[in-house]
């Protein structure tokens, strides 16, 4: 007899009281695979079915799916997409960026990891900045439906605010928000500047100045 993991507790079949076996039953196994089930944040809004297989890569880019805090490891806050403004805005506002253009500076005694989320056309961007094996990496990634991010790019100006003639400029497409940054840094689509090259940009007060420009495609 077939039983659900809840009489599966018992550890007897209800209806003969047999021990249960440990034998799988390919058949049920088998049509449960064919099967469309409703996403599993159905009461969130998404009305969406999916086979098992296509359901769990659906729930990586789910329109609503629930998120975490980025911006500070230490946060267990916990929302929907459209909730992140609202809750970096009030908690952690001097992690977020207002402005298509906005300018930063990193000095040796700041983290070697960063993460501000950053408002350009009405959207939301988490942008990245990480120090790995003498090398800092630039990327962002756009907060939105995966197959929008195809509409936005970035650029990373860095420049050095005693030689107004000396910068460096790069352009780089957006990644969705599914991937964390090493995995994006593994794409080696994201910007990478040597250390030493960097270090010809500080000024007397060992800070590099960049810009971070988010573009429409």
């Amino acid at each position: 007899h077939s039983s659900c993991s809840l009489c599966w507790e018992l550890n007897f079949c209800p209806i003969c009281k047999v021990p249960f076996t440990d034998t799988r039953n390919f058949c049920l196994e088998s049509i449960s695979e064919l099967v469309h089930y409703p996403c599993e944040n159905e009461n969130k809004g998404c009305h969406r079915f999916f086979t098992l297989q296509e359901m769990q890569e659906h729930l990586q880019i789910c329109d609503f799916r629930t998120y975490g805090c980025k911006l500070d490891e230490h946060c267990d806050w916990e929302g929907r997409r459209h909730e992140l403004k609202k809750h970096y805005l009030d908690k952690h506002d001097n992690k977020v960026l207002i402005g298509k253009e906005c300018t930063c500076l990193w000095k040796y005694d700041k983290p070697d990891q960063a993460v501000h989320l950053m408002l350009a056309y009405n959207e939301r961007f988490y942008v990245h900045r990480k120090l790995k094996n003498d090398i800092m990496y630039w990327a962002v990634q756009y907060i939105g439906q995966t197959e929008d991010v195809i509409m936005f790019y970035f650029e990373i100006n860095i420049f050095s605010d005693q030689f107004t003639d000396r910068k460096l400029e790069f352009s780089e497409i957006c990644h969705d928000d599914i991937k964390d940054m090493d995995e994006i840094i593994d794409t080696g689509f994201c910007v990478a500047v040597p250390m030493n090259v960097l270090e010809t940009y500080i000024n007397t007060q060992d800070a590099i100045f960049y810009k971070i420009i988010i573009k429409t495609a």
